[in-house]
């Protein structure tokens, strides 16, 4: 025989017979809270070192294409970018499960039906179905789109740069046929 979860009624955070509400002010409530606070937490500084490592890693690889003038090369800025992406989009598609169980969660408590299996279960979303269609509305949204778009198009123009107008580029000697600068004149 299966036992049906029950309501909080022998838990230190049960609703009161006075004011049939839960009690918010108990340990194992605060825990909880403070445990999803700080998995929501985690989620948003690992999306924000997702941004930060890309930025670096792509600078680095701009620079060395700078350097040794191979525009293109690109492919290999865009690696990272991708890799990224992905990896930011996931992580905001956990925080934005995470936040709704917390929110969830919440509502019980102030409705007084929060059951003990409840209490400190917290797991990701399961399923590939579900992860990938988070992932890929977190891809869209505001938080993440916009700013690896622009990312790759500052790369993309980087590159078209380096290469110059029309594929110009120095001979087989790597000196530019063109005069590199004018003497100067003294009056």
């Amino acid at each position: 025989m299966e036992q049906q979860p029950t309501p909080l009624s022998g838990a230190p955070f049960a609703p009161t017979a006075s004011t049939a509400q839960p009690n918010t002010a108990s340990a194992a409530v605060h825990a909880q809270l403070t445990i999803y606070q700080g998995i929501i937490g985690r989620m948003a500084t690992n999306s924000a070192s997702c941004k930060t490592w890309c930025i670096t890693i792509v600078s680095a690889i701009l620079v060395v294409m700078a350097d040794k003038q191979k525009g293109n090369y690109i492919f290999v800025a865009v690696v990272p970018i991708m890799l990224f992406y992905f990896l930011d989009s996931y992580y905001l598609h956990l925080e934005r499960c995470f936040i709704a169980s917390y929110n969830k969660f919440l509502k019980h408590v102030r409705e007084g039906t929060a059951t003990e299996e409840e209490l400190f279960k917290i797991a990701p979303p399961k399923g590939v179905g579900t992860t990938c269609r988070g992932v890929g509305v977190s891809a869209l949204s505001f938080a993440t789109g916009p700013f690896y778009a622009t990312l790759a198009l500052v790369s993309i123009v980087a590159a078209v740069c380096l290469v110059g107008p029309a594929g110009a580029r120095p001979d087989a000697g790597g000196v530019s046929k063109a005069p590199v600068s004018r003497p100067s004149v003294d009056r």
